[in-house]
């Protein structure tokens, strides 16, 4: 470790004091402050796994947090045991999701172990091409939609029946083709500055309520255009 570094927290770039209690990863030996980790929910060094260990005497976690971070590094032994999961940053995975993290970290987490493609999803079945679009799946979203719109025109209350179809497609593989775009941008990030791989977080993760207004907009245009 570089001992420049040895005293500053890796997240929050603040020093670290002898009494605070600290947290070092057990892959690239970076140290943080505990409540720094847990917050960020492990290493925030780029493209690492890591988790925790102790630092002797500079480790001065309490019980939960240890039983916590414990519980962590323990999922992420068993988790490299699945050849086909992807290495990836779970800080940064948790970035380009942006809202409801947790849930959709589980769900992930649920395929990569079970090593499928299938899971379920409310939002994605009842809300198919509206779901897509506030993810930031743009091409797939309006694509969806304008097609509906010219089903609707062509076969009238038939229509009814694509909605259908891809309302249970999108419950089932909406998660997959949702984790399948985050694994992308990890991957398409993995050699920018740290400045360019905020841009592209900020471009590319988290939702978009602006694209999903626009979207119920052109669908109420298209409607009306069809009366």
């Amino acid at each position: 470790m570089n001992n420049l570094d040895s005293n500053i927290c890796q997240y929050c770039d603040r020093s670290i004091s002898s009494l605070e209690k600290t947290v070092a990863c057990n892959y690239c030996g970076k140290i943080y402050h505990e409540k720094c980790w847990i917050d960020n929910g492990g290493c925030s060094t780029i493209n690492c796994n890591g988790n925790v260990t102790k630092l002797g005497v500079s480790f001065n976690a309490s019980n939960d947090s240890k039983r916590m971070l414990k519980d962590n590094l323990r999922d992420n032994e068993r988790n490299a045991s699945f050849k086909n999961t992807p290495v990836t940053n779970t800080s940064l995975e948790n970035l380009y999701i942006g809202k409801k993290t947790v849930y959709y970290s589980f769900k992930f987490e649920q395929m990569r172990n079970n090593n499928t493609s299938f899971s379920w999803n409310w939002a994605a079945f009842l809300l198919s091409p509206a779901w897509i679009i506030y993810r930031k799946m743009y091409r797939l979203g309006f694509g969806l939609l304008i097609v509906a719109h010219i089903l609707q025109l062509l076969l009238g209350d038939m229509f009814l029946v694509y909605s259908l179809i891809v309302g249970i497609y999108m419950g089932v593989k909406g998660n997959s083709l949702y984790m399948s775009k985050i694994e992308k941008l990890i991957k398409d990030s993995s050699s920018m500055s740290k400045l360019a791989k905020t841009e592209h977080v900020n471009k590319n993760g988290g939702v978009s309520v602006k694209a999903l207004i626009i979207s119920l907009i052109l669908s109420l245009a298209i409607a009306y255009m069809m009366l």
